[in-house]
């Protein structure tokens, strides 16, 4: 507010009495005195000024006239008290006195008139600034959600169950496994026994025999086919066969040593005596 016309403005606060005119009935109107306000800022701002600017400029206004009028009630106060011819009075008068006389029956009962004035100053004041708070709030933001909490009890036990379920699948898993393996696993272990009485010049031969009557099992049922309940019955069957036809060569080959061993001892029979 620099070069600021005091002049101008006192004679435009007098031009609107709901301003200053307690005995007005537009003084207690706040639409009307709002307004007033409001066309101050129109003379004394910039065309180009934002709403902003407007409200920050009408407060600025407003203290400016709550000065202006103190300091015509501290001299009108000084004017009464002084004797009149007595040459008491000290200092020079108010500058701007005289031009504000138009207030002489506002300040008469000075109490009433500053309780009045302050609080209708007061309320303006307030008005402005709830203006200029709104042209900053650009958006509402709605009120942040609380997280929920989950105790730690609960998040214990949840834990517990599923490290109870992990461990419970998994020996599930085990068990299948194992109850699927034990069977062929122990067949071929029992192989292995019949396997070394076999002579050794005859047992890579057995060998190849077993391979081969595997062999031939496994085409009754490839791995990548899909069997009914008959199916499975015919599969299971032939393996059945299968193992038996496992343990009678074994055992045609056990006789075969057999016989062997016998013609063997009588052959040397004759040499020993």
């Amino acid at each position: 507010m620099d070069r600021f016309d005091t002049e101008l403005f006192i004679d435009e606060v007098e031009k609107r009495p709901a301003i200053w005119d307690i005995q007005c009935d537009d003084y207690s109107n706040k639409i009307i005195k709002n307004r007033a306000w409001q066309e101050l800022v129109e003379i004394f701002g910039n065309c180009e000024d934002t709403v902003e600017k407007k409200n920050i400029l009408s407060t600025q206004l407003q203290k400016k006239w709550k000065n202006i009028r103190d300091c015509y009630n501290k001299e009108y106060k000084k004017e009464k008290t002084t004797p009149s011819g007595s040459g008491a009075r000290k200092g020079a008068r108010y500058m701007y006195f005289s031009r504000l006389s138009f207030l002489q029956n506002c300040v008469s009962n000075k109490d009433t008139t500053t309780n009045i004035e302050e609080q209708n100053e007061r309320q303006s004041e307030e008005t402005s600034e709830l203006n200029a708070n709104a042209t900053e709030a650009t958006e509402i933001r709605p009120p942040k959600r609380k997280k929920t909490q989950v105790p730690e009890e609960k998040i214990a036990v949840l834990i517990e169950k599923s490290i109870e379920s992990r461990k419970h699948f998994q020996n599930e898993l085990q068990e299948n496994s194992i109850t699927k393996q034990d069977d062929d696993k122990l067949f071929c272990l029992s192989l292995y026994k019949e396997l070394i009485k076999v002579p050794e010049n005859r047992r890579l031969a057995t060998k190849i025999e077993l391979l081969q009557v595997i062999q031939k099992d496994k085409a009754y049922h490839p791995c990548s086919l899909q069997y009914s309940a008959d199916d499975t019955y015919v599969l299971a069957r032939n393996s059945i066969q299968a193992r038996k036809d496992i343990l009678l060569h074994l055992d045609h080959l056990l006789l075969f040593r057999h016989r062997h061993h016998r013609n063997l001892v009588l052959a040397l029979s004759p040499l020993q005596l």
